[in-house]
């Protein structure tokens, strides 16, 4: 598994959109992300000029405080009728506040917390679809075109509803459509399909980054290098690209040309040593792509911290380069865990320097160098004791393919 940029952007525009849905007592996105952003001011309080509004207001609120799973759960698994109890005594506290936030947005449309009542129904009927509630699909769709037509709702949040509205219909015609007649999903349509969506929202939305980032992230599912490449360059051609998208474009295009070439890299540790592969001749280099919020990073960091104890005298060096953006909380974490291997940190998250000038799009990433200084993989996480014993054998006047 790994933390994809996309997927934190999209979860990113999720808080944003469920700022006031957080009583749920489960977590809607199931994703490892770095610390979510602060969520916006909360409306001001609104000083009641419709009594019976305000106490519609109050009721809907009081229905979000949700049935909570026992905390004996956690390490007795619950047995599928006590499962299948909580579940639907949850769905219909779930349907029971949906319903009463539909009741308040289409009674009061122009009070000022109809948008945000719009949203919590939103989510909550989302929340027990997911729970396996029936016939709430209908319901998901009316409250997202009602959310569409808010003139109040934020770009973000627009975009998001766009993309499932589409995506749903994708989903449909390709992967459910397929389970029903029992067949295996046309990936490569879907992929297709995908890529359409993300001219869409790139029509609809020419200023913003996320539909960009989109097209890129599917651009990747490509096996074609070919088709890859021009998919990058597509982008790359649009006057409209933002800034930003314009140079991880080029970055995905810098790291596909990287294999198989002297890898350039070099810069100042964190503490303070110098670093440059040209100095590392001889000696095999792990580049780790990585960050202290990324879940499966530090997971597999017991499995490397391993490595690097038993191939460090044999002539392994690894490289961190952290796509964090708080200094303190990286020395904090090298110094608790004894990591001894230079760390590049320039604070800037995803628009880490490195990062994005190969295109790195996901984390962990890991990358090996040869010793020539010839990057020889960039998929090194999947069996990376044997491809590092492997390079270790090779001598040091191996031709790079």
């Amino acid at each position: 598994m790994k933390v994809n940029r996309l997927s934190i952007r999209i979860i990113t525009a999720r808080l944003s959109l469920a700022v006031a849905f957080l009583t749920l007592p489960f977590g809607l996105y199931g994703a490892a992300a770095p610390p979510a952003p602060k969520p916006p001011t909360p409306p001001k309080k609104v000083v009641p000029t419709n009594p019976k509004a305000d106490a519609a207001y109050q009721a809907f609120r009081s229905a979000l405080k949700f049935t909570s799973p026992p905390a004996s759960w956690q390490t007795n698994p619950p047995s599928p009728q006590e499962f299948e109890t909580f579940r639907q005594k949850l769905i219909g506290e779930l349907l029971k506040a949906a319903d009463l936030g539909h009741s308040f947005a289409t009674n009061y449309p122009t009070d000022p917390r109809a948008l945000e009542v719009l949203r919590l129904e939103y989510q909550i009927l989302a929340q027990a679809k997911q729970f396996g509630a029936t016939n709430t699909e209908k319901r998901i769709v009316a409250v997202e075109k009602e959310l569409l037509a808010n003139p109040g709702l934020a770009t973000q949040e627009r975009i998001l509803l766009r993309f499932q509205q589409l995506h749903r219909e994708l989903r449909d015609k390709t992967i459910t459509t397929a389970i029903r007649k029992g067949t295996k999903p046309d990936l490569e349509a879907y992929n297709q399909g995908m890529l359409e969506i993300s001219r869409k929202l790139i029509k609809e939305f020419p200023n913003e980054e996320l539909p960009y980032d989109l097209f890129l992230s599917v651009a990747q599912q490509f096996k074609d290098p070919k088709k890859k490449r021009a998919l990058i360059q597509e982008v790359l051609k649009d006057p409209k690209a933002p800034l930003q998208v314009r140079k991880g474009a080029e970055g995905l295009l810098r790291g596909m040309d990287a294999l198989g070439k002297s890898l350039e890299l070099s810069f100042t540790a964190l503490d303070g040593r110098k670093v440059d592969l040209k100095k590392l001749r001889g000696k095999v280099v792990l580049i780790d792509f990585w960050a202290t919020w990324c879940v499966p990073c530090i997971q597999g960091l017991p499995t490397i911290k391993a490595i690097y104890e038993k191939y460090h005298s044999k002539g392994l060096e690894i490289i961190g380069i952290s796509l964090d953006k708080q200094r303190a909380a990286v020395e904090q974490f090298l110094k608790k865990h004894q990591i001894p291997w230079p760390q590049y940190f320039d604070g800037k998250g995803w628009q880490t320097y490195w990062a994005q000038y190969y295109g790195i799009q996901a984390i962990p990433t890991m990358w090996l160098v040869d010793k020539k200084g010839i990057l020889r993989d960039q998929n090194a996480r999947q069996n990376l004791e044997q491809k590092i014993q492997k390079l270790l054998n090779e001598k040091e006047t191996v031709s790079s393919k």
